[in-house]
């Protein structure tokens, strides 16, 4: 994966503890956004710009290099959900950390935002930004789930 992306906040270009969201992979129904530093009031903006700005249905947010989260960038992860949500989309936070997993679930938001482990993230298949109709085709081919009956 290769960042295509990056969103710095103006001011904070600079710091050591800068906020960035990189776009990692993009193609016509789904994104994957990595989010590194501290997502608080002074850089939510930044993350609720980009993910308005993505014209996809699926975004997964990977959350594991976030060392910070109030409540600036709970509301624009909550924002985020429910407009990706009336668009028949999803927000799906991959590899939320221990204290971000925390937050969410102090607030409840564990049980209205989607998480995932980071192992549990977007498939290989789904992560190349390259079209492979063939491979497709002979996936689609193949049974997904053998059944085996005794003999």
């Amino acid at each position: 994966m290769h960042p295509v992306t990056s969103f710095h906040p103006p001011s904070e270009t600079s710091l050591p503890g800068a906020f960035t969201v990189d776009v990692l992979v993009d193609d016509a129904v789904r994104v994957r956004l990595r989010a590194r530093g501290e997502l608080d009031l002074a850089t939510a903006p930044v993350l609720a710009s980009v993910l308005n700005d993505q014209q996809r249905r699926y975004v997964h947010l990977d959350m594991s290099e976030v060392r910070f989260c109030d409540s600036a960038g709970l509301t624009a992860l909550v924002e985020a959900h429910r407009d990706l949500l009336s668009r028949q989309g999803s927000l799906t936070l991959v590899g939320a950390g221990p204290r971000i997993q925390r937050l969410l679930r102090i607030t409840g938001l564990d049980a209205v935002l989607f998480t995932v482990a980071e192992s549990q993230a977007m498939p290989e298949s789904v992560r190349t930004t390259q079209s492979r109709p063939t491979n497709l085709r002979a996936r689609l081919a193949r049974p997904a789930v053998r059944i085996r009956r005794p003999a």
